[in-house]
Protein backbone atom coordinates (compact mmCIF):
# COMPACT_ATOMS: atom_id res chain seq x y z
CA UNK A 1 0.00 0.00 0.00
CA UNK A 2 2.68 2.32 0.83
CA UNK A 3 4.55 1.38 -2.22
CA UNK A 4 1.07 2.63 -3.85
CA UNK A 5 1.01 5.61 -2.46
CA UNK A 6 4.64 6.62 -3.33
CA UNK A 7 4.05 5.74 -6.69
CA UNK A 8 1.38 8.22 -6.94
CA UNK A 9 2.98 10.70 -5.35
CA UNK A 10 5.55 10.96 -7.51
CA UNK A 11 3.59 10.63 -10.60
CA UNK A 12 1.75 13.82 -8.96
CA UNK A 13 4.90 15.54 -8.51
CA UNK A 14 6.39 14.84 -12.75
CA UNK A 15 2.33 16.21 -13.72
CA UNK A 16 3.23 19.72 -11.36
CA UNK A 17 7.15 20.39 -12.26
CA UNK A 18 6.65 19.42 -16.41
CA UNK A 19 2.78 19.08 -17.16
CA UNK A 20 3.25 23.42 -18.61
CA UNK A 21 5.44 21.85 -21.01
CA UNK A 22 3.63 18.81 -21.95
CA UNK A 23 -0.46 21.20 -22.36
CA UNK A 24 -1.03 21.47 -26.10
CA UNK A 25 -0.03 25.07 -27.30
CA UNK A 26 -2.72 28.03 -28.12
CA UNK A 27 -2.85 28.19 -31.95
CA UNK A 28 -1.05 31.46 -32.91
CA UNK A 29 -3.23 34.03 -35.40
CA UNK A 30 -1.68 35.40 -38.68
CA UNK A 31 -0.78 38.74 -38.60
CA UNK A 32 -3.64 40.74 -40.07
CA UNK A 33 -3.07 41.60 -43.61
CA UNK A 34 -2.04 45.65 -43.72
CA UNK A 35 -5.21 47.46 -45.64
CA UNK A 36 -5.54 51.02 -47.49
CA UNK A 37 -5.49 53.43 -46.48
CA UNK A 38 -2.06 52.10 -44.68
CA UNK A 39 0.10 54.26 -41.75
CA UNK A 40 1.50 57.49 -43.44
CA UNK A 41 2.14 60.44 -42.74
CA UNK A 42 1.93 64.81 -43.61
CA UNK A 43 4.60 65.71 -41.36
CA UNK A 44 7.60 63.55 -42.51
CA UNK A 45 7.16 60.37 -39.98
CA UNK A 46 7.79 57.21 -41.75
CA UNK A 47 5.13 55.45 -43.65
CA UNK A 48 6.77 53.77 -46.60
CA UNK A 49 10.09 51.87 -47.53
CA UNK A 50 12.94 53.18 -46.40
CA UNK A 51 15.39 53.72 -49.06
CA UNK A 52 18.28 51.43 -49.04
CA UNK A 53 19.31 50.75 -52.67
CA UNK A 54 22.64 51.58 -53.37
CA UNK A 55 22.38 54.64 -55.62
CA UNK A 56 20.74 56.44 -52.87
CA UNK A 57 23.83 57.70 -52.09
CA UNK A 58 24.60 60.52 -51.24
CA UNK A 59 22.60 61.62 -49.01
CA UNK A 60 19.13 63.78 -49.87
CA UNK A 61 18.73 67.41 -49.01
CA UNK A 62 16.62 68.83 -46.45
CA UNK A 63 12.13 67.98 -47.54
CA UNK A 64 10.55 70.28 -49.76
CA UNK A 65 7.78 71.89 -46.91
CA UNK A 66 4.16 72.63 -47.95
CA UNK A 67 3.73 76.05 -48.34
CA UNK A 68 6.65 76.47 -50.85
CA UNK A 69 7.66 76.90 -54.67
CA UNK A 70 8.08 73.39 -55.84
CA UNK A 71 11.66 72.79 -56.87
CA UNK A 72 11.67 72.81 -61.20
CA UNK A 73 13.14 69.92 -62.36
CA UNK A 74 14.23 68.34 -65.67
CA UNK A 75 14.10 64.43 -66.16
CA UNK A 76 13.48 62.16 -69.13
CA UNK A 77 10.55 59.87 -69.34
CA UNK A 78 10.56 55.77 -70.37
CA UNK A 79 10.51 56.95 -73.83
CA UNK A 80 13.43 59.44 -73.91
CA UNK A 81 11.34 62.75 -73.97
CA UNK A 82 12.59 65.65 -71.50
CA UNK A 83 10.00 66.83 -69.83
CA UNK A 84 9.96 69.39 -67.63
CA UNK A 85 8.11 70.06 -64.08
CA UNK A 86 6.77 73.50 -65.18
CA UNK A 87 5.55 72.49 -67.94
CA UNK A 88 2.13 71.63 -66.14
CA UNK A 89 2.41 74.85 -64.11
CA UNK A 90 -2.25 75.66 -64.13
CA UNK A 91 -2.56 71.87 -63.67
CA UNK A 92 -2.61 70.43 -59.75
CA UNK A 93 0.26 67.99 -60.12
CA UNK A 94 0.45 64.90 -58.20
CA UNK A 95 4.13 64.30 -57.69
CA UNK A 96 4.95 60.44 -56.89
CA UNK A 97 8.33 59.12 -55.86
CA UNK A 98 8.47 55.44 -55.83
CA UNK A 99 10.67 52.27 -57.25
CA UNK A 100 9.85 48.91 -59.01
CA UNK A 101 11.57 46.94 -55.46
CA UNK A 102 9.35 48.90 -53.37
CA UNK A 103 6.62 47.05 -51.78
CA UNK A 104 4.22 49.61 -50.43
CA UNK A 105 4.50 51.29 -53.75
CA UNK A 106 3.48 48.34 -55.52
CA UNK A 107 0.59 48.57 -53.08
CA UNK A 108 -0.42 52.42 -54.04
CA UNK A 109 -0.09 51.84 -57.42
CA UNK A 110 -3.65 50.13 -57.95
CA UNK A 111 -5.05 53.25 -56.42
CA UNK A 112 -3.03 55.89 -58.36
CA UNK A 113 -4.52 53.74 -61.28
CA UNK A 114 -8.16 53.95 -59.92
CA UNK A 115 -7.15 58.05 -59.95
CA UNK A 116 -5.98 58.26 -63.33
CA UNK A 117 -9.13 56.27 -64.64
CA UNK A 118 -11.37 58.72 -63.27
CA UNK A 119 -9.51 61.44 -65.09
CA UNK A 120 -9.85 64.85 -63.89
CA UNK A 121 -9.25 66.99 -66.33
CA UNK A 122 -7.45 69.65 -63.85
CA UNK A 123 -4.71 67.43 -62.52
CA UNK A 124 -1.78 65.41 -63.63
CA UNK A 125 0.18 62.21 -62.55
CA UNK A 126 3.84 62.38 -62.22
CA UNK A 127 5.68 59.27 -61.22
CA UNK A 128 9.39 59.58 -60.24
CA UNK A 129 10.88 56.74 -60.52
CA UNK A 130 13.91 57.20 -58.18
CA UNK A 131 16.66 54.95 -56.47
CA UNK A 132 15.70 52.36 -58.36
CA UNK A 133 18.50 49.32 -60.23
CA UNK A 134 15.82 48.86 -63.33
CA UNK A 135 16.51 49.86 -66.66
CA UNK A 136 14.21 52.27 -68.40
CA UNK A 137 12.97 49.83 -70.34
CA UNK A 138 12.77 47.62 -67.47
CA UNK A 139 10.12 50.32 -65.84
CA UNK A 140 8.10 50.52 -69.27
CA UNK A 141 7.45 46.49 -69.01
CA UNK A 142 6.53 47.15 -65.30
CA UNK A 143 3.97 49.53 -66.10
CA UNK A 144 2.86 47.98 -69.19
CA UNK A 145 2.36 44.28 -67.61
CA UNK A 146 0.01 46.00 -64.65
CA UNK A 147 -1.48 48.60 -67.10
CA UNK A 148 -0.73 51.45 -65.44
CA UNK A 149 -1.05 54.10 -67.65
CA UNK A 150 0.09 57.37 -66.13
CA UNK A 151 3.84 59.74 -66.88
CA UNK A 152 6.56 58.39 -65.42
CA UNK A 153 10.06 60.16 -65.10
CA UNK A 154 13.38 58.00 -65.14
CA UNK A 155 15.37 59.58 -62.05
CA UNK A 156 18.72 58.39 -63.10
CA UNK A 157 21.27 58.81 -60.25
CA UNK A 158 18.42 59.71 -57.26
CA UNK A 159 19.17 63.38 -58.16
CA UNK A 160 15.41 64.83 -58.22
CA UNK A 161 14.65 62.61 -55.32
CA UNK A 162 17.34 63.89 -53.31
CA UNK A 163 16.75 67.67 -54.11
CA UNK A 164 13.23 67.10 -53.08
CA UNK A 165 14.49 65.47 -49.78
CA UNK A 166 12.95 61.97 -50.15
CA UNK A 167 13.85 59.25 -47.27
CA UNK A 168 10.90 56.70 -47.70
CA UNK A 169 8.96 55.58 -50.78
CA UNK A 170 6.55 56.60 -51.71
CA UNK A 171 6.62 59.88 -50.89
CA UNK A 172 4.02 62.31 -52.45
CA UNK A 173 3.92 65.39 -53.12
CA UNK A 174 0.50 67.41 -54.04
CA UNK A 175 1.46 70.88 -56.49
CA UNK A 176 -0.95 73.58 -56.88
CA UNK A 177 -1.57 75.23 -59.94
CA UNK A 178 0.38 78.32 -59.14
CA UNK A 179 3.89 76.13 -58.33
CA UNK A 180 3.25 75.64 -54.94
CA UNK A 181 3.82 72.58 -52.56
CA UNK A 182 0.33 72.53 -51.00
CA UNK A 183 0.95 68.62 -49.61
CA UNK A 184 2.77 65.96 -48.55
CA UNK A 185 2.27 62.16 -47.96
CA UNK A 186 5.07 59.50 -46.43
CA UNK A 187 3.48 55.66 -47.39
CA UNK A 188 0.85 54.28 -49.86
CA UNK A 189 -2.28 56.28 -49.52
CA UNK A 190 -5.77 55.01 -50.53
CA UNK A 191 -7.93 57.11 -53.42
CA UNK A 192 -9.84 59.32 -51.39
CA UNK A 193 -6.75 60.17 -49.54
CA UNK A 194 -5.35 61.04 -52.84
CA UNK A 195 -8.38 62.73 -53.78
CA UNK A 196 -8.45 64.84 -50.78
CA UNK A 197 -4.94 66.09 -50.89
CA UNK A 198 -5.62 66.62 -54.83
CA UNK A 199 -8.96 69.13 -53.73
CA UNK A 200 -7.21 70.91 -50.84
CA UNK A 201 -4.14 71.79 -53.97
CA UNK A 202 -6.87 72.99 -56.11
CA UNK A 203 -8.28 75.50 -53.31
CA UNK A 204 -4.81 76.69 -52.63
CA UNK A 205 -4.31 75.31 -49.03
Amino acid sequence: MNRLLGGAVLVMVIVLLFGGSLRPQEPVAPAPRDSLPAPGSQSGEPGGQPLGNPTTTPGPAAPVAVGTPAPDFELRDLKGRTVRLSDFRGKVVFLNFWATWCPPCRQEMPEIRRLVEKNPADVVVVGVNTSDTASPAEVQAFMEQNGYRWLVLYDEGSLVGRQYGVVYLPTSYFIGPDGTVRGKYIGPMSLPVMERHIQQARQGR
